[in-house]
């Protein structure tokens, strides 16, 4: 038995005509910057009939994942920066205790 854990960060887009929910997209954005889009056409009816309108949303709701994105590749990259610094840290900690140890030996 083991326990994974994924973090992920979630946008949901409702496209909607009045207070109908037309269409429903939803995108997950996981560790690693990959996107899984998902779509739902609730009315399809209503898309048809609106079609012009519901395609301006949509290229919204996809500005808006690209946005999401690049956040999260921003925070990944930060992240990397942050885990090379403290590797460094450690690395010249290690070094300096081992020189430490060898001058008092000599």
């Amino acid at each position: 038995m083991a326990l994974e854990i994924t973090k992920t960060t979630r946008l949901v887009g409702n496209l909607k005509i009045g207070d109908e929910v037309v269409k429903q997209y939803t995108v997950d954005v996981d560790e690693h910057d990959v996107s899984i889009v998902s779509e739902f056409l609730y009315h399809s009816e209503l898309y048809a009939e609106h079609r012009l309108e519901m395609r301006n949303q949509e290229k919204l709701f996809r500005d808006k994942r690209y946005e999401l994105e690049d956040a999260v590749l921003a925070e990944i990259e930060s992240n990397k920066r942050t885990i090379g610094v403290l590797k460094m840290d450690i690395e010249c900690l290690i070094f300096k205790k081992a020189h430490r140890n060898r001058r008092w030996k000599a």
